[in-house]
């Protein structure tokens, strides 16, 4: 924190490109080249999986892929806390820069928590084997995109503060906040057709375990299999989004000035009832595992704010 107070520009520059560089240098890219043959693979034919094997057939360092995990979290954890302290004293170009680091973290989690089959095929073959979901990077996605809102905000309030609106600046702030809410509406939808269309619900929601013997030859097939492990990630997903939401969206929208977002209040008014009906679906249908019918219902955290009321 002192030796931050007194870092002069160049000392930021510095610091800053040496983090951009550890940032990228870490990405566990070997997660998306590993079991490329069979990530090729035909998975939306019925066929049986064969029983994992004890032997490992990865082809990188597991070790060294999952340091490389925590050190994206951990830089992360680093820039939230940077931002904290010093925000007022960097230059516009490394609040944008810092932007970018993180956007690189998030894309890249974000594109491999999508490869369902693959992060399936890593787990059957021993990455992380033990854990009771899918291996993926969920926090590193989610702790990054909420990073990165708040920066959007609080660049926005920086100059407010000292008299001067930013516009493009609330413009980048809100389009976070509209991609959120679309993101969350896409895997509501898509958790809508599964329930439509699943027989067994109870069943789909059971945790899946790598080593558990199917009861089915249907739970044997990669179809069923890939439907069971999407289902259980869209839950795990969704609650993420809504953190995001109620941590960092909503707050931060009940802050700003109405006369500053007028323009763009019917937009914003949409924005917070598809939330708000998305995430009664959700709790209606009891699907995250962390809801159950004997909570009660409560969504006084997300009640729209008073100056956005249609």
């Amino acid at each position: 924190n002192k030796c931050g107070m007194r870092f002069k520009t160049d000392e930021w520059e510095v610091l800053l490109n040496s983090l951009n560089r550890i940032v990228v240098k870490n990405i566990p890219t070997q997660l998306m080249e590993a079991l490329r043959p069979r990530e090729a693979e035909a998975p939306h034919q019925a066929v049986v999986l064969p029983p994992p094997t004890p032997n490992s057939r990865l082809n990188f360092n597991v070790k060294s892929c999952v340091t490389k995990c925590v050190v994206q979290l951990l830089l992360i954890g680093g820039i939230r806390d940077l931002l904290e302290l010093h925000f007022s004293r960097l230059e516009e170009r490394f609040i944008v820069q810092i932007l970018q680091t993180l956007e690189l973290s998030y894309k890249f989690a974000k594109e491999f928590n999508e490869q369902i089959y693959l992060r399936y095929s890593l787990w059957k073959n021993g990455f992380l084997s033990d854990l009771k979901h899918l291996p993926g990077l969920l926090k590193q996605e989610t702790d990054s995109l909420a990073c990165q809102i708040t920066i959007r905000y609080k660049h926005f309030i920086f100059y407010r503060e000292k008299g001067t609106v930013r516009e493009d600046l609330l413009n980048y702030f809100l389009s976070m906040c509209f991609n959120i809410s679309s993101e969350l509406s896409k895997k509501v939808n898509s958790l809508r057709d599964i329930i439509k269309n699943e027989k067994n619900l109870k069943n789909l929601q059971k945790p899946f375990q790598i080593n558990q013997p199917a009861t089915s030859a249907e739970e044997e097939s990669v179809d069923y299999i890939l439907k069971k492990l999407k289902f259980l990630e869209l839950e795990r997903e969704i609650n993420n989004l809504k953190l995001i939401i109620s941590t960092n969206i909503i707050p931060n929208l009940a802050q700003l000035d109405p006369e500053l977002i007028r323009p763009k209040l019917t937009e914003i008014n949409f924005m917070l009832l598809d939330m708000m009906q998305n995430l009664i679906f959700i709790r209606s249908h009891s699907c995250l595992m962390y809801a159950s019918l004997s909570e009660p219902v409560s969504y006084t955290h997300l009640t729209l704010p008073t100056i956005y009321s249609v």
